[in-house]
């Protein structure tokens, strides 16, 4: 629809009403209004707001970014098929045990998203690309070259032509698929179908979000599910007198009520809440009672410090310990150990001549000495305590060290099976929304070609879960991959620790991930393109992977579907989004073009059954389930009639269940209503707690292993990264203690979740780029030591990495020496200086190898001198790019 835009434009919200919006998030809408040029208008409570809408219905939309775990209510209202107003959940009153879903304010730009100017319109061609490899290809102007606009059928000759003449010549590990997973049809990681049914491609392996998390918490514990299960709900939170959150920021990261549950259970049960985090985040703002600045990378060595403190002063759990861990005393060995060496002893230094006292600690982490002890009597005397981290905190250099230490810290103080009490690493948009999936969706019939080649990606999760066999392929690392494809080898994760090669001559990116932006080491994204024969991407936006494509394909986004349950919830609601938008000029989605390349290809039904979204998202709502007021058994969610599979034209059998099907359709939710006294609080380990020898864990040992020689056999195995079997911190290479060694280099980098985008989805949004800049952060302290002002920009380098230009904005709330980026900004190179000016975190990470392969985003150092380059503007004021014009 051409004049799609101009239609949106008419409804456009105006300046005043959009501030008003911003101001009504309180303090994290504050903490982001650090640009240095915002001249918004100032609202009063006499302010009008929108004008009284009618000719329309609200319907419920689905985000953009599936990657999200947010899980909140979006809803839009159509007249005459445009999106005029958006509104979040105000289909329930508000209550603490239920309250409402509200969006964040990424989820209350998706129409601004959805209808962008710059949003890819049709199928493009490489201007001096042609097909053939060899000198046609003109990879030195990729990223430099014009656009033409092609047609479908074309782009899909091009493509399926080049794959199999790529195929016939170099054979399978000539490709790279960087897609990592499929969520709108299976849920799982499935790398290219395509490729896979031709002979099959190299994928990805390793961890983004989970950090060095895993492989230790499903050694340790007997299972990793982000903190699902043994993380409080908000039920079980509302029991808690103390809450000690460490690198945990849910102001900026949650969603779906979690910050309000939090809130909730601060006020009823008068929790003390500490937070550890190297800035005053919006978390800190907003509820909790301390702060407790530290350095990045050196949380080991407080963990350490204050399980001294813990010990010598009597205020483990000890009873806990004995009945339901081994490894922490020299009577509580395992029986499979291969070293006389535990935790407690080695924490009082018998082992090395060090006790890891809070003096030793200290000048590591910058935490006085006092604040330490005092940390360690409240957690060694408050009971219940609820001890939470943020994966970040273990996306750093030795995060699978850390997360050993942790958990041992909680577990020394029972912090586990009793109501508000518990020791977990979250996924930070899932705070209070764990336990059991108390409504859950059902399977569903799409079947998926195998990689013959390869593993899928992540390697199938097998990794991750601390499994591992040598003999596989498990492709490339995601932090190794630019290095890899650059250099022609990559590292095998194996007890020779080995390289193998590899000739990469296409690389393809199908359902809209953009790989280049995300993971480590991207300084060399340029140089890897422009090394091969062939690019493909499929995307909404012209970002660094499809601008240094050779033909790029527009999608279609979740609002754009008619069907769209997204692959996250939270374990208490299912949201279905219905398409409120008309078709965007030629877009098309990830599903349909994989059929597309089928029939090209001449794959039929017996190999790539032609199953649609709607059909595999109506079985995964018609399986669905709820569980009953037992808490233990579940019955059918939905009931269907004949009716319904008619108006969808789905094919399903008739089924009674709980709540109507055409009801939830028309509100697009079902939520489990919640009260204190209901049979679903999760109690994490409770059973296992009350009895350990009858409800033994899927650990070696039954127990909780602080002294783990299952996880030390591992990293033997895989022999990516060191570990021991008991908790010991270890100095992170380029971390404080290293950064001795790199004068020049004086600053830490933290790269959080940033308020304003989730990954790299909305970070193009200019309303959001002006009022919620995602600048360089630095300290007060930092700015006048090295000269800076607020609003100066800089020259970023990161050690053994790349450079970018960045804007930085000044605050009183960070720790001296840390310096922290908000990851996703689109990386945008230079050509004449190779700086990346879009301001890309990842531009300045390096391509490590750690663990089962994760990455140490928060483990970089970096040297910061005044830019002298051309002028530079803010986001929200860079000029629009489209590469071809209506």
């Amino acid at each position: 629809m051409a004049n799609l835009l101009k239609k949106v434009e008419k409804f456009d919200m105006d300046r005043r009403a959009f501030v008003a919006l911003s101001a009504s998030l309180g303090a994290t809408a504050a903490l982001g209004l650090t640009g240095c040029d915002n001249v918004l208008a100032k609202t009063t409570k006499d302010s009008p707001t929108v004008e009284t809408l009618s000719g329309g219905k609200w319907v419920t939309v689905a985000c953009p970014q599936d990657g999200c775990n947010k899980s909140c209510l979006n809803q839009a209202y159509v007249v005459d098929g445009v999106v005029v107003r958006q509104r979040t959940d105000e289909l329930v009153e508000d209550s603490p045990d239920n309250p409402q879903y509200r969006s964040c304010i990424k989820g209350r730009s998706i129409r601004k998203t959805v209808t962008s100017a710059e949003r890819l319109k049709y199928p493009m061609k490489r201007k001096n690309w042609q097909p053939g490899g060899g000198a046609n290809v003109n990879g030195h102007l990729r990223g430099i070259d014009d656009w033409e606009r092609i047609t479908w059928d074309e782009a899909i000759k091009y493509i399926a032509d080049e794959y199999k003449r790529i195929m016939d010549t170099y054979g399978p590990r000539a490709f790279l698929a960087t897609g990592q997973d499929e969520r709108k049809m299976c849920g799982g990681k499935i790398g290219s179908g395509i490729l896979n049914m031709l002979g099959g491609c190299l994928t990805t392996f390793g961890e983004q979000s989970d950090g060095g998390a895993p492989v230790p918490s499903n050694l340790m514990w007997g299972f990793y599910d982000s903190g699902d299960t043994n993380g409080l709900d908000k039920m079980g939170q509302r029991h808690t007198k103390l809450q000690v959150l460490w690198g945990f920021n849910s102001g900026w990261c949650d969603g779906a009520a979690n910050q309000y549950d939090l809130l909730t259970a601060k006020k009823q049960a008068g929790t003390k809440v500490i937070l550890i985090d190297v800035w005053f985040n919006p978390t800190a703002q907003s509820y909790v009672d301390q702060w407790i600045p530290i350095r990045p990378s050196t949380d080991g060595a407080l963990m350490e410090a204050v399980a001294y403190e813990l010990i010598t002063n009597n205020l483990v759990d000890q009873d806990f310990l004995d009945r339901c861990t081994v490894g922490f005393d020299a009577e509580h060995m395992p029986a499979d150990a291969k070293t006389n060496e535990n935790f407690k002893d080695y924490i009082l230094g018998a082992y090395d001549g060090k006790p890891k006292t809070p003096e030793w600690a200290s000048p590591i982490t910058g935490v006085p000495v006092a604040t330490i002890k005092q940390l360690a009597q409240d957690m060694g005397t408050t009971k219940p305590m609820s001890l939470k981290a943020a994966r970040g905190l273990t996306r750093q250099w030795y995060g699978n060290r850390v997360t050993q230490l942790f958990y041992t810290l909680g577990w020394m103080t029972g912090s586990l099976g009793v109501p508000g009490s518990d020791t977990a690493i979250l996924t930070g948009t899932w705070g209070t929304k764990n336990g059991q999936p108390l409504v859950k969706r059902g399977k569903n019939s799409w079947k998926y070609p195998k990689n013959p080649a390869c593993s899928e990606p992540r390697a199938s999760d097998e990794t991750t879960f601390g499994g591992f066999d040598a003999s596989r392929e498990y492709g490339i690392a995601f932090s190794e991959w630019h290095k890899a494809v650059v250099e022609g080898e990559y590292t095998l994760p194996n007890p020779r620790n080995e390289k193998r090669s590899c000739d990469i001559k296409c690389i393809m990116c199908e359902n809209a991930r953009n790989a280049s932006n995300a993971q480590s080491g991207n300084y060399l994204t340029v140089e890897a393109y422009r090394k091969v024969e062939f690019v493909v991407h499929q995307e909404m936006f012209m970002k660094i992977g499809p601008m240094y494509s050779d033909i790029v394909l527009p999608v279609k986004c979740h609002p754009e579907l008619e069907f769209a349950l997204r692959n996250k919830q939270t374990n208490e609601s299912l949201i279905m989004g219905t398409n409120a938008f008309p078709q965007f000029y030629e877009t098309k989605d990830d599903i349909e073009i994989y059929f597309m390349l089928c029939d090209e290809l001449g794959f039929g039904e017996d190999i790539a059954p032609r199953t649609s979204i709607k059909q595999n998202m109506f079985e995964q709502l018609g399986n669905a389930t709820v569980i009953k007021e037992n808490g233990e058994e579940y019955e059918t969610l939905f009931t269907i009639t004949q009716e319904d599979i008619d108006k969808y034209q789905v094919k399903f059998e008739p089924q009674e269940g709980r709540t109507s099907f055409a009801e939830f359709m028309e509100t697009g939710i079902y939520r489990l209503e919640r009260s204190p006294n209901d049979n679903y609080m999760n109690v994490p380990l409770k059973d296992f707690v009350a009895d350990p020898e009858a409800n033994p864990l899927e650990t070696t040992s039954g127990k909780l292993e602080i002294y783990c020689q299952a996880l030390a056999d591992w990293y033997d195995l895989c022999q990516l990264h060191d570990i021991d079997p008991i908790p010991k911190y270890k100095a992170a290479v380029h971390g404080y203690e290293d950064k001795k060694n790199y004068p020049d280099y004086k600053f830490q980098l933290v790269t959080p979740h940033h308020l304003r985008q989730m990954h790299s989805v909305w970070a193009n949004e200019r309303s959001l780029n002006e009022v919620f800049p995602n600048d360089l952060l630095i300290s007060t302290f930092d700015a006048e030591r090295e000269g800076f002002k607020h609003g100066d920009w800089a020259l970023v380098t990161g050690l053994d990495a790349g450079q970018i230009v960045r804007r930085i904005a000044v605050l009183p709330i960070i720790a001296p020496g840390v310096a922290i980026l908000g990851e996703g900004n689109w990386r945008n190179v230079d050509q004449e200086t190779g700086i990346d000016i879009g301001g890309n975190a990842n531009t300045l990470t390096r391509p490590h190898l750690l663990g089962n392969g994760y990455q140490a985003y928060n483990t970089v150092l970096l040297k910061l001198e005044p830019y002298t380059g051309p002028t530079m503007l803010p986001d929200y004021q860079r000029p629009l790019y489209v590469p071809i014009a209506d």
